[in-house]
């Protein structure tokens, strides 16, 4: 008896074009915010020099925007590729401003020293990139503590 209704229900939906749907909602992928750039490097003098030199070739070519919305677009445009190329892009979050590039630099060789160390099969070349690994690891901690101390220094005395 169940057969009989279920197939009668099934005859007039489709008698009315009534029919299930099942939609499946396509996701939406965050853009992630662009990284301020990492004007921390203009206090180094040879950073500043040549960003400045950059600038100054960039901003020398003759172009001549007919309105004052052309010409701010062209300046901005200007800076923002000078800084992009010279200074790059900050590194780590906010809470991380405190790492200087060169932790970051043995951070990235850590990393590596890692990649290279579980990818070893045999026992003899694990330990030995073991240990590269574990030096490493111990400069990066090192640095971190001289890092957080310098910034903990140069927050007391402003």
């Amino acid at each position: 008896m169940d057969q009989v209704l279920k197939s009668m229900k099934d005859y007039r939906l489709d008698i009315l074009g009534i029919s299930e749907m099942r939609l499946k909602l396509k996701k939406v992928e965050k853009v992630q915010p662009k990284r301020p750039y990492a004007v921390d490097k203009l206090k180094n003098n040879n950073v500043s020099e040549s960003f400045r030199e950059e600038l100054s070739k960039k901003l020398a070519v003759p172009q001549h925007p007919s309105t004052i919305e052309e010409q701010w677009s062209l300046f901005s445009r200007t800076i923002t590729e000078t800084a992009e190329a010279v200074l790059g892009r900050r590194r780590g979050t906010n809470k991380e401003r405190w790492i200087t590039d060169h932790t970051w630099k043995l951070i990235d060789e850590r990393k590596v020293a890692k990649i290279k160390r579980e990818q070893k099969r045999r026992l003899r070349s694990w330990r030995m990139e073991d240990e590269e690994y574990r030096r490493l690891d111990r400069e990066v901690k090192k640095s971190c503590r001289n890092d957080k101390r310098r910034c903990s220094v140069s927050h007391r005395i402003l």
